[in-house]
């Protein structure tokens, strides 16, 4: 489990990252917020959701198959379908270059994510110990 446990720290720095873009008044479009907002879109296409495929495809069968694993990973695999919508959500409020449309739109998208992606990652956090 220290591979989940090392991507749910990545997690958790995004997730930083994505409270203060949306905090970022949208006045405010330095190179720090589009940096920070490139970063988030990075990790959010490249890591979190190929990571979700493979908990999906490989981790979440297994631990179906030890008894006395406190929450049921399956169940917990139907909390992507959330992230998976909040991902698109924010995609499509941002469009292809959404740092240059920043103009407070992405707000509550960022917030929406923040929230689903926090709430699975306590309850994986329950799954893996």
């Amino acid at each position: 489990m220290d591979l989940v446990a090392r991507q749910h720290a990545n997690v958790h720095e995004h997730l930083d990252h994505m409270v203060a873009i949306a905090g970022a008044p949208p006045a405010e479009v330095p190179l720090g917020v589009r940096n920070r907002l490139d970063a988030v879109f990075s990790f959010l296409h490249t890591d979190l959701l190929p990571l979700m495929a493979f908990e999906e495809e490989t981790l979440y069968p297994a631990l179906d198959r030890i008894p006395n694993v406190p929450h049921t990973p399956g169940a917990i695999a139907l909390e992507h379908e959330p992230i998976r919508r909040a991902i698109g959500e924010l995609d499509d409020r941002a469009g292809a270059d959404g740092w240059q449309h920043w103009n407070g739109e992405l707000h509550r998208p960022l917030l929406v994510l923040h929230a689903v992606i926090s709430g699975h990652a306590t309850n994986e956090d329950g799954v893996d110990g």
